[in-house]
């Protein structure tokens, strides 16, 4: 019989799943008073060892605003320059008659970021 070394982060993260097999990182992070960080690292290691497997469930909510229910459905709504996408946010301010660079340059600056952030999310 094979004997596994584990880590302590990886004895506390097994020991919680022997409660509940089906956890959520942050809970699983609460009962074994660890970081966020040291959990996930812990999960890769016992993932890496064929001992735990992971599945992630993503949830998107949409909902209208109040200023969306009031429209007027033929009228075009005006969206808030936070909520349309970085790339359009740059074409859009590349069509415009006057091009200021110091306002090309911070939103392509603000758009590589936010493009940079949710690639890492």
């Amino acid at each position: 019989m094979t004997q596994l070394n584990l880590h302590k982060i990886e004895k506390k993260i097994l020991l919680s799943l022997v409660n509940d097999d089906k956890i959520e990182i942050e809970k699983l992070a609460t009962l074994t008073n660890l970081s966020l960080d040291n959990v996930r690292r812990g999960i890769e290691w016992l993932k890496y060892k064929g001992l735990v497997s992971i599945s992630i469930h993503k949830e998107s909510i949409l909902e209208l605003t109040s200023e969306s229910q009031n429209k007027n459905p033929n009228e075009k709504i005006q969206r808030a320059d936070f909520m349309t996408l970085p790339e359009r946010r740059i074409i859009t301010e590349i069509k415009k008659p006057v091009k200021k660079v110091s306002r090309l340059v911070s939103l392509l600056t603000n758009a590589t970021c936010q493009i940079v952030n949710s690639v890492l999310e």
